[in-house]
């Protein structure tokens, strides 16, 4: 008699569902064999997406072997449209109000054509690079800066809420590319009034989603604050070029002098 076997299930696509339980909310992943396990609420979003890139980091795969997963479904997940086109990515979707999350290997067109969705750079779910050696100096990696805060901008609009203020995404960017090993953040003031968000509303929205969490003033002139997305920490390459990137936004967040100086003329 031959004995039949489970097929393993199809790589490429990875979706976990946030249910609700007794105690809070259950993570459930629909490619892991074992029952869901629970999460705090306030912290059920990063847990998601921490999931979701270590399958994805476990299934790294050359681009001529990828297809579109959404293709391979019969493009259900999306509006008809004229067909599968342009090179293959990873996209994050958030359906059902962030109760359900889906990474999967998508082409350029249904991309497009997907709502409440984001791509990810590969680089994001790469395994962080070694450190390079102390008697060496260290070249900056690619992308370059303005790469770089174009990919953080479009991990937000994804994980985010959509009615997130503007001043508070623009905090969150300057956080999530400042954020140290320990999903720890120290914010001068001058930074903050340098980008006209030295107010206290940003960070109140970015803690009512429970994104972060301020700590009590101890150091005069800073904010101090934890992050709660651990899906930050799988950012590429290492954080002395994100910190340049995120110098890189501080300049181009800043109005420009001329402008400043045309508006004072009589």
């Amino acid at each position: 008699m031959r004995l039949r076997t489970a097929c393993p299930a199809p790589s490429g696509a990875w979706t976990v569902e946030l249910r609700s339980h007794t105690d809070g909310l259950a993570l459930v992943c629909r490619q892991c064999p074992h029952a869901g396990r629970r999460v705090a609420a306030a912290t059920a979003r990063s847990a998601a997406l921490a999931h979701l890139a270590r399958h994805a980091r476990g299934d790294l795969r050359p681009s001529h072997l990828r297809t579109c997963q959404c293709r391979e479904r019969g493009c259900r997940w999306h509006p008809r449209h004229r067909g599968c086109n342009g090179p293959i990515r990873f996209l994050l979707t958030c359906e059902h109000g962030g109760r359900i999350w889906r990474l999967a290997d998508t082409c350029t067109a249904c991309a497009a054509a997907t709502d409440r969705a984001a791509v990810v750079p590969d680089t994001t779910l790469a395994p962080p690079p070694r450190a390079a050696s102390p008697r060496r100096r260290r070249r900056p990696r690619e992308p370059d800066e303005k790469t770089r805060v174009r990919n953080m901008l479009s991990y937000l609009a994804a994980t985010l809420p959509g009615d997130t203020s503007p001043s508070a995404r623009l905090l969150a960017l300057q956080c999530a590319l400042r954020v140290d090993d320990s999903l720890h953040i120290r914010l001068s003031r001058g930074t903050l009034r340098s980008l006209r968000i030295d107010a206290p509303e940003p960070w109140r929205d970015l803690e009512r989603v429970h994104w972060l969490r301020t700590s009590p003033p101890s150091t005069r002139g800073k904010i101090i604050a934890e992050l709660f997305d651990s899906g930050l920490l799988g950012q590429a390459p290492a954080r002395p070029d994100r910190r340049r990137a995120a110098d890189w936004a501080l300049r181009a967040g800043r109005p420009s002098k001329a402008a400043q100086a045309g508006g004072c003329s009589n």
